[in-house]
């Protein structure tokens, strides 16, 4: 008759299987937190809608990072439009879903001011998140990214921004891209006059 032999997992097997459960644990409640920044930045009921960051205010001078890794000033003081800047990190599930929307924002009018995307993330995770979602706007990664959101006083993502030429925050929303306000201020007006008070 033959007898079964069972082999004991090694200390190693539950180290790797505690160390596991425990970024699981880390990465549930971080995301059940960007939930609840989401839910009231939506305004769900039973929740306390984000009030929208403050403008008026100077684009930082912090430098961001390129895909090169070589700091570099988002935005230039001597530029002859505005710049529309959406603030994502690569973990918030309603950036993810308003990529379709600045895509097509782009698409209409790239041509005729900077826009740009801003990581408030890891450079790394960066790269591999415009890539894997083929992300046709240059995109940029803040080197401090708590310090670069207070500046520009983000208080939730997705952000997106208006700075005119003289890199003055002027407008400002969180969510999905503001097509309408866009399609009616950007047809006919110049840039620059758009997105000044």
């Amino acid at each position: 008759m033959k007898t079964t032999t069972h082999t004991k997992p090694s200390r190693g097997y539950y180290f790797v299987l505690h160390a596991f459960l425990l970024a699981l644990t880390a990465s549930t409640v971080w995301l059940a937190t960007q939930n609840l920044e989401l839910r009231r930045s939506a305004g769900t009921p039973g929740t306390t809608r984000q009030a929208l960051p403050e403008v008026d205010r100077t684009w930082p001078a912090q430098p961001v990072v390129g895909p090169g890794g070589s700091a570099e000033s988002l935005h230039s003081p001597t530029s002859a439009t505005g710049s529309l800047v959406f603030v994502f990190t690569t973990q918030c599930p309603a950036c993810r879903q308003a990529i379709d929307g600045w895509k097509a924002v782009h698409t209409r009018y790239g041509q005729r001011m900077k826009i740009v995307g801003l990581a408030l993330d890891h450079a790394e995770a960066t790269w591999r998140y415009t890539e894997e979602h083929q992300l046709p706007y240059p995109v940029r990664v803040a080197q401090d990214p708590v310090a670069y959101g207070e500046a520009l006083d983000i208080r939730a993502v997705p952000t997106t921004l208006f700075v005119d030429a003289g890199g003055t925050v002027r407008k400002a929303w969180i969510g999905p891209p503001p097509t309408e306000w866009l399609d009616q201020h950007l047809r006919t007006e110049p840039v620059d006059l758009a997105v000044k008070p």
